[in-house]
């Protein structure tokens, strides 16, 4: 009983300082959602999809995994009306992984929560080239451009009709917003779905824990959240918990989330 009420304290105590650090930097202007398309593993044609939401303001944009932006505006909504912060009932779970993308000025805050991998660095010079290809995507008028992230080559197209230099994820840095994008392979494939004016804050956490560059890191703490998952135990917030060992499906989806074999990353 000792040893549930201290978990309870410290999950308060997590949540708190998470919520105390939320601070609203930006207002948006525009919002964008788009189908994110993932190849799990490389050689397979197994995908699957995710819902992103882009939101662009004036001086910041922030990228999420659609769930990871409810989830996150339920819990900011609670915490001001003093609801319960830890009711999950009728939430849904982000299929691959959840993350969030801030850029702030030429600035990347690169946030994955499943496995927790958490970088920052200066915008990505993605060494773009523009081609003569077009094509209408949403109604707007699209140049192809391709460029480099990681070790990956990708095709973007952006319309310069919406004069804003950015797009899904990290990518930005051309002359419009992106409304397609994908790698060489199509291992990673975002396709803008909607396109609507917004009012919704862009928000921030600050000091959870101190960002770090990625590289070898990031390949470490996948290792270490994958032999968690395969002795029948995750980290949450923290805290070793046992899986459900009849629950088969809950174990794979866990493993699908964690092991992020064909990482975009990468």
């Amino acid at each position: 009983m000792k040893k549930k009420l201290l978990i309870i304290v410290l999950l308060i105590f997590q949540y708190s300082e998470i919520l105390s650090q939320i601070i609203t930097i930006d207002t948006a202007k525009f919002f964008i959602e788009y189908d994110y398309s993932y190849r799990i593993n490389k050689g397979f044609d197994q995908y699957v999809n995710e819902l992103i939401s882009l939101y662009i303001g004036n001086n910041s944009s922030i990228s999420q995994t659609s769930n990871a932006f409810k989830s996150n505006k339920i819990l900011r909504e609670a915490s001001k009306n003093g609801l319960n912060l830890f009711n999950t009932k009728g939430r849904t779970m982000s299929k691959v992984h959840v993350y969030t993308v801030h850029k702030i000025h030429d600035s990347l805050f690169v946030d994955h929560t499943l496995p927790k991998i958490k970088f920052k660095t200066p915008s990505y010079n993605f060494e773009w080239e523009i081609k003569k290809d077009k094509k209408i995507i949403l109604g707007y008028e699209c140049v192809k451009a391709e460029g480099q992230y990681g070790n990956r080559k990708f095709i973007a197209w952006f319309s310069i009709e919406i004069p804003i230099s950015d797009g899904p994820y990290v990518f930005n840095g051309l002359p419009g917003l992106i409304l397609e994008i994908y790698d060489e392979n199509n291992d990673h494939i975002f396709t803008a779905k909607r396109k609507e004016i917004s009012n919704e804050e862009i928000v921030q956490s600050f000091g959870y824990f101190k960002y770090k560059k990625p590289g070898k890191w990031i390949q470490k703490e996948k290792e270490k959240y994958k032999n968690l998952i395969n002795t029948g135990r995750i980290s949450y917030f923290g805290h070793i918990q046992n899986i459900d060992n009849d629950s088969p499906e809950r174990r794979e989806e866990l493993l699908i989330r964690a092991s992020l074999t064909n990482s975009i990353e990468l």
